[in-house]
């Protein structure tokens, strides 16, 4: 889901959101002096928007909402109200019918399963580079910092990302206790 950031199925969607609209609020009031959330209806949908006060360097308004059974986090109303556009055409892709994850997932036992995940790491990739590659140089432009590196010789995202596959992690039982597993792109490099 490219410009989306976070995806997550919930049971009882209207309650997350109002926890979460609580607790941006009681930020806001306590601790970061200007942040709230505002409502914002988009084809019978709420979206719920972060409104962060005036004086941060860059310019995004974090939203959220539930659409059926799923949470979505996005960095602005537009990507979100996209995203609702996408799923009204019926215009979403199946993740479990893309060959990448149909060969993640023969590696998963068929027996003993306690958890599982996937990810795809190329999308991924793909919706954070181009966010941080915007976002950094503005705001190194608010502050004294800077980078040794020109932001403008960065490879393109494609360039990185052609090289990237599904990530993989499930749990099992085993006689002692559990076994966890995971098969990605980024190995133990990362930690």
């Amino acid at each position: 889901l490219p410009a989306i950031i976070g995806v997550a199925r919930v049971q009882n969607g209207g309650r997350v959101v109002d926890c979460l609209d609580k607790i941006i609020g009681y930020v806001g009031t306590t601790f970061a002096d200007g942040v709230k959330v505002t409502l914002q209806e988009y084809k019978g949908y709420q979206l719920h928007q972060i409104e962060l006060p005036s004086d941060i360097p860059f310019s995004v308004t974090p939203c959220f909402a539930t659409i059926g059974d799923e949470f979505f986090f996005a960095l602005s109303p537009g990507d979100l109200k996209r995203h609702v556009g996408r799923l009204e055409k019926g215009d979403m892709a199946d993740i479990t019918s893309k060959g990448d994850f149909q060969r993640c997932f023969s590696k998963v036992p068929k027996d003993g399963v306690t958890a599982l995940g996937y990810s795809d790491v190329r999308k991924d990739f793909e919706s954070g580079y181009g966010q941080i590659v915007g976002i950094v140089p503005m705001m190194l432009m608010a502050t004294d910092v800077e980078l040794p590196i020109d932001m403008a010789l960065l490879p393109a995202q494609e360039v990185i990302s052609q090289h990237l596959y599904g990530s993989l992690s499930f749990s099992t039982k085993a006689s002692n206790g559990g076994r966890m597993e995971s098969y990605g792109p980024l190995g133990g490099e990362v930690a």
